[in-house]
């Protein structure tokens, strides 16, 4: 089994470099795992050198630099479609704003091994139990509660792992769409599971979308 991770860049040096350590020090076993780093028109010259520099244990890495700004879900649909020209059969996608646990990795692929049907199956390690303000409904609500895993109605895109096939029929599609590339992917009749406890937080709450509320893992 071979592992594509993609991390999407765009500045946020402080937080770029707190994600990269996290990873570079979590348990990366696998010999087959390569990195796709995606450099999407940082303004921040910092980034270019801890890009070069960070070392993943070793692991085999794919600098892409564009050199405008095309978004996270274009920047994401680059690396992605770099991972499966480079034979992954498996696709990981971070942000870089996000700090992950040392067994994440270990974690997210005991989960979705376990699962019965892999084809349209999404594993996050990023359980959030926020609530939309205008209905106090839980924004990703749990379906199921497994011992080691939950099955969840959605998940936010902080990151994702599912196979090849699956990223043809309902991620690659949506990446393409306007809006937001993750709710559509929610909405696109794929399953979603979630590690137990998360493994994965989000560090970036400071701006954006839902910032009295924002979508972190109350269990990381």
């Amino acid at each position: 089994m071979r592992i594509g991770i993609i991390i999407t860049i765009k500045d946020r040096y402080e937080l770029t470099k707190q994600c990269f350590e996290s990873v570079a020090n979590s348990i990366l076993i696998y010999q087959n795992i390569f990195f796709v780093l995606v450099n999407d028109g940082s303004a921040d010259e910092r980034i270019n050198t801890l890009i070069s520099e960070t070392n993943f244990n070793n692991c085999e890495k794919i600098i892409i630099q564009n050199k405008e700004s095309i978004g996270i879900a274009n920047s994401l649909l680059v690396g992605f479609e770099k991972a499966v020209i480079n034979k992954a059969d498996i696709l990981v996608n971070l942000d870089n704003d996000t700090l992950v646990k040392p067994n994440w990795l270990l974690e997210l692929i005991c989960v979705y091994s376990s699962l019965k049907k892999q084809f349209g199956s999404v594993v996050t390690g990023f359980n959030t139990l926020t609530k939309d303000p205008a209905t106090n409904k839980e924004r990703h609500p749990i379906v199921e509660d497994f011992t080691y895993h939950y099955e969840k109605k959605s998940i936010g895109g902080i990151n994702m792992l599912f196979n090849i096939p699956t990223y043809d029929k309902y991620i690659k599609k949506n990446l393409q769409l306007k809006g937001h590339w993750d709710w559509n992917v929610c909405k696109s009749g794929a399953r979603f599971y979630c590690t137990k406890p998360s493994v994965i937080q989000h560090t970036g709450i400071n701006k954006g979308t839902n910032l009295n509320n924002p979508d972190i893992a109350h269990d990381f």
